[in-house]
């Protein structure tokens, strides 16, 4: 029967032969049998082919190349958060300093508020003139 069984795999058997081998495979443990052999065969023959090692090369690149490298998004994130809290600090220790709050300068100088509302700095080194209206209430 293993005479069959590697005509079958060979795909040289004949009709006759086919006819018995399928009586044979009835059973249960010729099928399992044969299902051994072919497993026996396929490993031995395939056990002594080289490998084409330039096709698995040419192949191997080939899934390189179509495989693009992902994107890494959280460096951009964190150059711009890093950019932004930069600047946040940097404004907000311009504001703290005192430099731009105008309110702080006005009270560390002698003002004067005039009748139209607007309040003007007196520096104490320089001169200033003014001119003083007389308000007629009636």
């Amino acid at each position: 029967m293993i005479e069959l069984v590697q005509k079958f795999i060979d795909n040289t058997i004949s009709e006759e032969e086919l006819i018995t081998l399928k009586d044979w495979l009835v059973v249960p443990e010729n099928k399992t049998l044969m299902e051994e052999y072919i497993k026996d065969d396929y490993n031995l023959n395939y056990s002594f082919l080289e490998p084409d090692t330039a096709a698995s090369f040419v192949k191997i690149q080939q899934q390189i190349n179509n495989n693009k490298p992902a994107k890494r998004i959280w460096p951009v994130v964190f150059k711009y958060a890093a950019v932004i809290i930069l600047l946040v600090g940097f404004v907000y220790g311009i504001y703290i300093s005192g430099f731009l709050n105008i309110d702080n300068k006005l009270e560390n100088q002698i003002t004067l508020e005039l009748p139209d509302g607007t309040i003007k700095p007196i520096n104490v080194g320089k001169k200033v003139f003014l001119r003083l209206m007389k308000v007629i209430r009636k």
